[in-house]
């Protein structure tokens, strides 16, 4: 059984534009409080960037679930 009371809830998305930069946002959802982190990179896709948000959202964390719209994670 998952302990709630330390529950936290990642969102994450990745964009690319036209001209071939990228960036990256997560959306860190916590019981009391709210996290933000961001970038970009000055040539990526968008697939890249998906994957990007999320394997930045795992590193710091040890249990977490991982809520995107992308069918590549």
């Amino acid at each position: 059984m998952t302990n709630t009371s330390k529950k936290l809830i990642i969102y994450t998305d990745g964009s690319s534009k036209t001209d071939g930069s990228g960036g990256y946002g997560i959306y860190i959802d916590c019981k009391d409080s709210a996290y933000k982190l961001y970038g970009g990179f000055p040539s990526a896709t968008n697939n890249q960037m998906e994957l990007f948000a999320a394997i930045r959202a795992l590193e710091n964390f040890k249990y977490l679930d991982v809520k995107s719209k992308s069918i590549v994670i």
